[in-house]
């Protein structure tokens, strides 16, 4: 899996030079071998906390750091 997060669009919100935001638009994702993808009801990506919540099927969550 992979998220990509895109950086501000107004160039003076970016704190960073563009070569910054180029490595980190996306960013790959371990997911644990208990996560079957084939499952997954909904997601939240929560950007400020640099994580992803997946939840399954059954009620259960992960939460993904990236």
């Amino acid at each position: 899996m992979k998220v990509m997060t895109l950086p501000p669009d107004d160039p003076a919100e970016r704190h960073y030079p563009p070569e910054w935001y180029n490595e980190r638009l996306i960013r790959p994702l371990e997911a644990p071998p208990e996560l079957n993808l084939r499952t997954v009801v909904t997601m939240s990506l929560d950007d400020a906390a640099g994580v992803l919540a997946v939840a399954v099927d059954g009620g259960d969550i992960f939460i993904l750091d990236y």
